[in-house]
């Protein structure tokens, strides 16, 4: 688990990186790709019975690269 986590961070660095190298038309292009997918997600996880803690954690990361795109 501690090594899933460790590659968790390294992934959230390198994407929070990409976003803050794109040029605010690009951010723009892929906030809308990224939420159409996120949506496509959400409908996935609405069948399942999944714990609380997947569902908070799943939006609290969404709303994160989210931010991440609007910053900048």
């Amino acid at each position: 688990m501690v090594q899933y986590g460790a590659r968790l961070l390294v992934l959230r660095e390198f994407l929070a990186a990409l976003c803050a190298g794109m040029a605010a038309e690009r951010r723009e292009s892929v906030e809308a790709a990224f939420r159409k997918r996120v949506d496509d997600l959400l409908c996935l996880t609405d069948d399942r019975q999944l714990p609380e803690a997947f569902h908070s954690t799943l939006l609290a990361e969404i709303n994160y690269y989210l931010g991440e795109l609007k910053r900048r």
